[in-house]
């Protein structure tokens, strides 16, 4: 998940989307974890998709909000 390698390190061979780190820190130790190669069109169209499922969230939230305020 860093954009550079330290000196002496290790080659780097590939990295997570930011649509998708949320997910990878939800695999639990000991599971397998498959890389699939996107381009940078499909990062942000996965960027904008996770945007829309937490802006829709967040809408419900206010929503159940709104609906449980004493009057």
């Amino acid at each position: 998940m860093r954009d550079a390698q330290p000196m002496g390190g290790y080659p780097k061979f590939g990295a997570v989307i930011e649509a998708d780190l949320w997910r990878l820190s939800q695999i639990p130790i000991g599971r397998s974890v498959r890389f699939i190669e996107v381009d940078y069109a499909q990062g942000i169209a996965a960027l904008d998709e996770v945007e829309r499922y937490l802006t829709r969230g967040r809408e419900m939230v206010a929503i159940a909000r709104l609906s449980c305020t004493p009057a």
